[in-house]
């Protein structure tokens, strides 16, 4: 497939105006690598972009265009699944920590139990600190004059499509899926400035990774369809760079 024509089964890229999309919010039909089955396997492979815009427009599709009218809002706040799980690592934490160390205290069986529980307590302690943070809402706005991340309690900004370079969704499929707690797919909004203007937005520090700037979604592959609906109706078609599908990943990488 050309990046310049996007076939019939594609979900990505277009304004729901031309056609055949999904409402925001509802589930597009991804694929998963064959780990999961055969039957699942996906159209798009490791390193494919889905929704790129470039050369000439297809004859079966109108042109785009940057779309106007009020933004699209993309809700950021975990799904209830990503809050038991939360809720749940943290207590079981806890629990091995707290469990490890009475046995350690109580019993003659050295240091091992000890440093044991030690450790597990201390990572349910940070686990428990960060539980607000984790847990907060949070939300991005998708509109005719750019982008706009909105975080109360962490560090909000807003970028304007004239000052960006480039912008895309990346996906990908963490290595470790042996559990219900590693499964998912690791999502997050990956772009550039244009050369200059990074002076004007400072609060972007925080979200620098190498040359480019990232803000990590974590497991959320329910946000691929409205982040690329909506992105592909307001953003700039030369700085949209579509949703790539990175494949198997470490569990570090969109972070």
């Amino acid at each position: 497939m050309s990046a310049g024509r996007q076939e019939p089964g594609n979900q990505y890229g277009r304004p729901p105006a031309y056609g055949g999309q999904p409402a925001y919010g509802e589930q597009p039909a991804y694929g998963r690598p064959a780990a999961y089955g055969a039957q699942n396997t996906p159209r798009y492979g490791p390193g494919s972009v889905q929704g790129a815009h470039s050369g000439p427009p297809s004859p079966a599709y109108p042109p785009h265009r940057v779309g106007i009218g009020e933004p699209a809002r993309v809700d950021l706040r975990p799904t209830t699944k990503g809050i038991v799980i939360q809720i749940l690592g943290t207590v079981l934490m806890l629990a091995i920590g707290g469990v490890a160390l009475t046995g350690g205290l109580t019993s003659d069986q050295g240091l091992a139990p000890i440093i044991v529980g030690a450790i597990f307590m201390l990572l349910g302690l940070l686990l428990l600190f960060l539980l607000p943070k984790v847990l907060r809402a949070r939300a991005l706005e998708i509109g005719p004059t750019g982008l706009e991340y909105h975080d109360p309690k962490g560090n909000p900004w807003a970028v304007r499509w004239t000052d960006l370079a480039t912008v895309d969704v990346k996906y990908g499929y963490p290595r470790a899926r042996r559990s219900p707690l590693s499964e998912g797919v690791v999502v997050a909004l990956e772009f550039t400035l244009r050369a200059g203007a990074e002076a004007q937005y400072p609060d972007l520090r925080h979200y620098r990774r190498g040359n480019a700037y990232r803000l990590a979604l974590g497991r959320r592959e329910d946000l691929l369809g409205p982040l690329a609906q909506a992105l592909g109706a307001f953003a700039p078609p030369q700085i949209f760079g579509g949703v790539t599908n990175l494949g198997s990943i470490t569990a570090m990488s969109l972070i």
